[in-house]
């Protein structure tokens, strides 16, 4: 299924959600749930990247650094909606940036990452903050909006060409709705949570959109069990589950909010979808020929 056609789902999801969990209280407990269960897999199905790092002893100090910075983050509660910022713009923006190869000659030039995460980053925070901002504020990232949007075009444009409508859509739909909705949220502010739970949906669909393109059915059969065990195991002890299984909504807010740092720290060591400059330092290496 083409990325864009995955996003659009998604977005459907998370509106649908939003509008049938109408209270405060329980559109929390299922993002959490989600949440959870998201954290949950991704650490299961990151056993290959776990266990190359561990082979790595030049990514030792990188990675003890990195987690004494998330557990700075987490313990002075650095706001989650600015550290999942950076774990958003570069998801968005470099897995877009892999299709890139797909559409053309992979040879012209580099990444169009750095444009696309200046992009969904002005974005993101105009979306959930851009009435709490002050106007300069609200001009700077419009303007970056802009221009790095403008820019990302002109590299599209030479990119889908000869690949219709379709192939237009898959490298700049998901761009132009946010560009859309932008306008709308000096009069609605978009829910932080509506994001997150967005960024959930997308990143239960990718892994078994890639299974079944490689036709390993058993495989997807076997992580859509395990995502609707996962996720029906911590909505049971939500405040959306039976009332003696509940565990207090306090302590399954804290959990959450720790393991959302402890996730987003971790994934720029685990997830390719990062700058070169961070992979670099967690990625293998291929050893330099020794000069004759």
């Amino acid at each position: 299924m083409p990325f864009f056609a995955l996003q659009l789902a998604s977005i459907a999801i998370t509106i649908g959600a939003y509008l049938w969990f109408p209270t405060s209280s329980q559109w929390f407990a299922l993002v959490f749930a989600l949440g959870f269960c998201h954290y949950l897999l991704a650490l299961i199905y990151s056993r290959r990247p776990m266990a190359a790092l561990a082979g790595q002893p030049y990514s030792y100090l990188p990675v003890v650094l990195l987690l004494g910075v998330g557990w700075w983050l987490y313990d002075t509660r650095f706001p989650i909606e600015i550290y999942f910022a950076l774990h958003h713009l570069f998801n968005e923006a470099y897995l877009k940036a892999r299709l890139f190869p797909l559409h053309g000659d992979a040879r012209d030039g580099a990444s169009p990452g750095p444009l696309l995460a200046v992009f969904h980053g002005s974005a993101y925070l105009l979306l959930i903050r851009s009435q709490s901002f002050p106007l300069w504020l609200n001009g700077v990232l419009v303007a970056a909006l802009l221009v790095s949007f403008a820019l990302y075009l002109r590299r599209v444009a030479a990119r889908s060409a000869h690949r219709g409508v379709a192939g237009y859509l898959n490298l700049a739909g998901f761009e132009w709705l946010n560009l859309a909705l932008v306008p709308v949220s000096f009069y609605y502010q978009f829910d932080f949570l509506q994001v997150v739970f967005y960024h959930f949906v997308i990143w239960g669909f990718l892994p078994l959109a890639q299974q079944l393109k490689a036709g390993r059915y058993s495989s997807a059969g076997t992580y859509v069990t395990l995502t609707a065990v996962t996720l029906v195991a911590f909505a049971a002890v939500s405040p959306l589950g039976p009332l003696e299984l509940r565990v207090p909504f306090r302590i399954y807010t804290e959990q959450f909010i720790f393991w959302s740092y402890l996730h987003i720290t971790v994934s720029f060591a685990l997830s390719r979808a990062h700058p070169g400059w961070i992979n670099h330092w967690f990625a293998p290496r291929t050893p330099r020929a020794v000069p004759a």
